[in-house]
């Protein structure tokens, strides 16, 4: 109670300095661009909240690294799967990102396949997909998600681990027509 009492006053006494001029305030920028951060994550939380409202979400999760080719390097963005009555809607899963730009949209009953590739492109073993022990090395390294369509188009998300890319394979199959 006492530190308590003297913070307080302390506190007490520092407002009473700058309200007389006495000192001179500054704010801590880190905090400052902080607290405009948060608050500009939060305007985009909500404008994605009602824009995933006004496209009919069905579902929505993380969904592996969308790679951009920019000059001789790849980008790897995260996205954010958004399952609605019709499509899957690729949108970047950071908030930093422009919360309304869709990279893909593919209709749901053009999905002939969803498979898990390894960096070849030859079909993932299924002991690293579905593992027993999470924990083995064998399970990190590049992997592909692959979505096959109708029109023969391939779309690929990249993965770290077969496991991840398996588990939104397991996810996405229950969303398509050509799922397993």
């Amino acid at each position: 109670m006492f530190v308590e009492t003297l913070a307080l006053q302390a506190v007490i006494a520092a407002g009473r300095q700058v309200a007389s001029g006495r000192r001179r305030v500054v704010i801590q920028q880190d905090f400052r661009d902080a607290a405009l951060a948060g608050e500009l994550r939060d305007e985009r939380r909500i404008t994605r909240s009602k824009y995933l409202d006004r496209i009919g979400v069905v579902a929505s999760f993380e969904s592996g690294l969308l790679p951009i080719s920019e000059g001789d390097t790849v980008l790897l963005k995260p996205m954010l799967m958004v399952v609605t009555d019709k499509d899957l809607v690729l949108l970047a899963s950071e908030i930093g990102e422009d919360v309304l730009s869709e990279y893909a949209r593919l209709p749901r009953a053009e999905v002939t396949s969803v498979r898990v590739l390894d960096a070849d492109g030859n079909p993932a073993p299924e002991g690293l997909v579905h593992p027993r022990d999470e924990l083995d090395p064998a399970l990190s390294g590049t992997f592909v998600l692959g979505l096959d369509l109708a029109d023969k188009e391939r779309i690929g998300l990249v993965f770290r681990s077969a496991n991840g890319a398996g588990e939104v394979a397991d996810r996405l199959a229950r969303f398509v027509a050509g799922g397993a």
